[in-house]
């Protein structure tokens, strides 16, 4: 990027700034001013655009260049400067970070932005621009040497090609001065010609259309990339551009064969957008090009000063990312008194959302690896007009944090296009305030709320421009202008002239006045908004935002995932649909600390919320930092891999040569791969044989249904990749490995005894306020044996058998008991300590028919149940049931009740949910039986919702079954048929002793 440039692009931003005296600055622990801790920049000094992000695949380092001023904190001298990490999380500047310097005839300039790739001999390879005195632009090449590449593969000091200058400015028909021919993308091969490599540019170019926009392309046959290049043909061309240019391309796909996206950066917004179409031939020129899609309008990556973005492939994780640069809103005093000058933006992934038909952007989940403490972890929490306080100013350094709410509104009509707001106070508006003092009188808000105003034209009225247009063209009326904004996902208002028929579409509100003829009027949607005028900041106070609707998923709500980081913002909404970045310079900065979150005009509306205190990038993390790190690690599991299938859930596999295991990892590739769940996540994966050479089975767990489960299959070699990956078994479908809240197991090979077992977590169902009262939360369940039942084709799960060496007394002993529908007493309550027993109940059925699948079951009464009362009280008025029982209803499909209807959509459910009246769906049940916990009589203060999954009478024991169950006070572990199914549950019964009874 260039001079000109960066100075149109901070003059634009301080227009709204009040210049004052320097106030005394915020400073840090280190003495820098308003200093960031998790973004990365220099001690000193100016850095803009990120550059030549690279991941080397020999060392699986993480290398990422930038723009760097060594000589001060104003642009100027431009330099590349470098820093490195081994996980996204922790970063290091190296002893000397100058990579580049601006030090030949053809830089002096300076050694603009650029990008680092692999050529064909798996050489990384640096391009950029390089700038001679008066800004002739012209492109170059600079290496790694080979002593480095085949040394320690720092990548610290890049040496300049002999064969310099490679591409000039005068190889480019019709190019608008010398200045304008910049920026490389990174390279890819010629559809065309498979020995053809390509690579992009931005240039101003004088076309047949005019005055235009161009992306270019040029190429060479050299596989090593260092020369050869010749011009080739424009990619696209943009003709709406007020400055006629663009700057830092990219141009991508975000997996392998799948569609391609053009981000550019345009100066006259200072913002950088995605293009949305399709790379294919041009049959007139027999060139490839890039058409744009005029159904999906250009978006932009944030509503803030996110700028001169770079995206990343990461060949190890198999993931596109994006860098962007964030400057700062001060005068150049106030710069230079700080020292200091722009940082680059969180790394963040980029996936493409099918519903909303756009890139969405959010943190890599490695960030996650930063946090420290959860000082707040609430949920339901009503939100009114007036602020609720979540955290009060000067506690817990929350000047680096991070923040989740998600807000559900009862009524998001509130947020009504067609809603006239006659001023501000009546606006609906839900969000957080940020930076907050004790009292509330200066505060930052982040924020959705309605713009002002109402759906009707402004006539007589047009817009002042301090913010310019995003397009400018003839239109044909004020209605057709109107609806072009509305079609432009950039445009938030617009302004049409009647005595010359223009357009003007504006990317931000201006404020309004009068003028004959012209008619002015705003896109009725919600805004994300981020407002500054309570902020106390020095630099500008002048609000950000854009266009933000409900997301299709959430139609009742939003999530605002916000991170503040001293002066730097960054606010996500809806796992990064948009996203707004912005800064403040605060100086009374431990005074303004504090979080709250309101509601105005918007209805009932509720809130949970979560707030992280967050580590430094810089320093060693803390143990919790590590942990969680080590935690964030499973999330690679995630939307981490963008696959040819879309975003789904991998157990990836890293690989050591090391045998002590100590180091030396490196990714190798993906397990196995699910795309059905619905969070796109696994956690806690075991791989593992029951015996040595055995079949490999796989064991997840499933944060929707909080369950675990075995997938079955077979560990083979695929011959595509030649590596073994875990191949389902489709005949044999997974299987809970409990039926209650049995989550997070770990299996466990104990070589002295020659055996697997099974751990597993128990979770409480209590509230905090509960849980808090009681002083502990949380158990491992009993360890339980593992073993394939080659008859049933599953796992079966069962205590280990040294469980009975914790046997007591053998309190009842009794043989063909009859057991009919008036229950028959076992154990009376109140005696003998059953709080603690174990229950070994074998049912036999004379006429197991009466659990057909066949037969309707009207109500409930009419169903099939047997089973054992457990914790019963003398009446056996409080009890519960431990049972097998069929399903209520019967074998038809129950019509216009929800499930399938015309979207030609079906829902698989765990566990059968209430129905409800709906046109065109149908909804049935499994005609098995199911193991069945009943707490609706427990007299439990946790949940009474029954526990229940199928259970069908073993192949073994087809006339009945077996009930093992170990009752330990508020914990029930329940076991049928040797566990062939299992069932956890939790009780929470006050009168203990009086409810110790059993009966059958």
């Amino acid at each position: 990027m260039i001079a000109g440039s960066v100075r149109r692009g901070v003059i634009l931003l301080l227009v709204a700034v009040v210049v004052a005296t320097m106030a005394a600055a915020a400073v840090a622990k280190d003495g820098v001013p308003y200093e960031p801790i998790f973004h990365i920049r220099p001690p000193k000094n100016w850095i803009n655009d990120p550059n030549g992000p690279y991941r080397d695949p020999v060392t699986g380092k993480i290398h990422l260049y930038m723009q760097y001023n060594p000589n001060g904190p104003l642009w100027g001298d431009i330099a590349w400067y470098h820093v490195t990490s081994e996980d996204y999380v922790k970063w290091t500047r190296p002893e000397s970070p100058v990579a580049v310097w601006a030090d030949k005839w053809y830089d002096k300039w300076g050694a603009y932005s650029g990008t680092m790739m692999n050529n064909n001999y798996s050489e990384p390879v640096m391009v950029y621009t390089c700038t001679e005195p008066e800004n002739i632009q012209r492109q170059c090449i600079a290496n790694p040497p080979k002593s480095d590449l085949h040394g320690k593969r720092t990548l610290d000091n890049l040496v300049k090609s002999a064969l310099n200058v490679i591409m000039s400015e005068d190889m480019i028909p019709g190019i608008v001065a010398m200045e304008n021919f910049r920026d490389p993308t990174e390279w890819w091969q010629d559809p065309t010609n498979p020995n053809r490599w390509l690579i992009a540019f931005v240039a101003r170019i004088k076309d047949r259309e005019g005055d235009n926009a161009h992306v270019i392309v040029f190429s060479t046959e050299d596989p090593s990339f260092q020369s050869g290049y010749s011009f080739s043909h424009s990619l696209y061309v943009y003709k709406y551009d007020l400055d006629h240019m663009f700057e830092c391309p990219d141009f991508f796909t975000l997996k392998q064969g799948g569609e391609h996206y053009l981000k550019v950066s345009t100066m006259p917004s200072h913002r950088d957008y995605i293009i949305y179409g399709s790379y294919q031939l041009n049959t007139t020129s027999k060139q490839y090009v890039f058409v744009e899609d005029p159904a999906r309008s250009f978006t932009f990556i944030d509503y803030g000063p996110f700028y001169a973005s770079k995206t990343f492939y990461d060949p190890i994780l198999n993931r596109r990312t994006i860098w962007g640069w964030t400057n700062d809103e001060l005068s150049n005093e106030q710069i230079i008194a700080n020292g200091w000058s722009g940082v680059q933006n969180m790394l963040r992934t980029m996936v493409y959302d099918h519903t909303e038909k756009k890139i969405k952007t959010q943190p890599v989940p490695e960030t996650r690896g930063l946090r420290l403490d959860k000082l707040v972890d609430l949920r339901d929490v009503a939100v009114t007009a007036t602020p609720t306080e979540i955290i009060a100013s000067n506690t817990n350094n929350t000047l680096y944090h991070e923040i989740v709410a998600r807000f559900t509104l009862a009524d998001p009509t509130t947020f009504a296009a067609a809603t006239t707001y006659l001023s501000d106070s009546d606006v609906p508006e839900v969000g957080v305030m940020i930076r907050a003092n004790a009292n509330l009188s200066q505060y930052t808000t982040v924020s959705v709320r309605m713009p002002g105003g109402g759906p009707g034209a402004l006539r007589s009225t047009e817009q002042t421009e301090t913010y310019p247009p995003i397009k400018i063209f003839a239109g044909s009326s004020a209605d057709n202008c109107s609806a072009e904004c509305n079609k432009m996902r950039l445009c938030e208002s617009y302004t049409f002239w009647g005595e010359t028929n223009t357009c003007k579409l504006y990317w931000k509100t201006n404020p309004m006045r009068s003028k004959d003829d012209a008619t002015s009027g705003t896109v009725r949607e919600p805004l994300l908004y981020l407002g500054r005028t309570q902020s106390g900041t020095i630099g500008s106070t002048a609000p950000l935002h854009g266009r933000a609707p409900f997301a299709t998923a959430t139609p009742n709500g939003f999530e605002l995932h916000i991170f503040v980081d001293d002066s730097v913002l960054e606010i996500f909404k809806d796992e990064g649909l948009e996203t707004l970045t912005g800064r403040l310079y605060i100086d009374n900065g431990a005074d303004t600390t504090g979080i709250a979150v309101y509601a105005r005009n918007a209805g009932a509306v509720t809130v949970d919320v979560e707030v992280y205190t967050m580590d430094t990038i810089w320093k060693a993390p803390t143990p919790n930092a590590a942990k969680n790190f080590t935690d964030s690690l499973y999330n690679l599991l995630d939307t981490l891999i963008a696959d040819r299938e879309g975003d789904n859930a991998h157990v990836i596999v890293f690989s050591t040569e090391d045998p002590s295991f100590q180091s030396g990892y490196s990714f190798s590739h993906s397990l196995y791969v699910y795309k059905y769940d619905l969070d796109h996540m696994f956690e806690c994966p075991d791989f593992f044989t029951l015996k040595q050479g055995g079949e490999h089975y796989l064991k997840v767990s499933t944060m929707p249904s909080h369950r675990d489960y075995i997938i079955y299959g077979s560990y083979q070699l695929n011959t595509t990749s030649k590596q073994y990956v875990f191949v389902e078994d489709p005949a044999r479908s997974f299987t809970f490995i409990d039926y209650g809240p049995f989550y997070a197991s770990k299996t466990f090979y104990d070589p002295i005894l020659n055996r697997r077992t099974i751990w597993g977590w128990t979770n409480d169902e209590l509230s905090n306020e509960q849980i808090i009262a009681n002083g502990w939360s949380g158990v491992q369940n009993m360890l339980r044996t593992m073993v394939y039942d080659h008859t049933e084709k599953k796992i079966k799960t069962q205590p280990v058998p040294e469980t009975r060496g914790l046997r007591l007394d053998k309190l009842v002993d009794l043989r063909d008991v009859a057991v009919t529908a008036t229950p028959t007493e076992i154990i009376a309550s109140n005696t003998n300590n059953t709080l603690y027993h174990e229950i070994v109940a074998r049912f036999t059925l004379a006429d197991p028919t009466t659990f057909a699948a066949a037969t309707t079951y009207l109500s409930d009464s009419d169903v099939p149940e047997v089973g054992v009362m457990i914790r019963a009280n003398a009446n056996l008025s409080q009890y519960t049931t431990v049972s097998v029982r069929m399903p209520g209803g019967g074998p038809g499909a129950l019509r216009i009740l929800h499930l399938l209807g015309e979207t030609n959509t079906c829902k698989l459910y765990w566990k059968t949910n209430p129905m409800r009246s709906k046109d065109d769906a149908t909804s049935g049940t499994v005609r098995e039986p199911l193991l069945y916990l009943g707490r609706t009589q427990s007299g439990t203060i946790g949940s009474t919702a029954p526990l229940h999954g199928r259970a069908p009478f073993a192949t073994a024991t087809p006339n009945g079954f077996e009930l093992h169950i170990f009752v330990d006070d508020s914990v029930l572990e329940i076991f049928k048929d040797e566990g062939l199914e299992t069932l956890t549950g939790r009780l929470y019964i006050d009168n203990g002793a009086d409810t110790t009874g059993i009966a059958v």
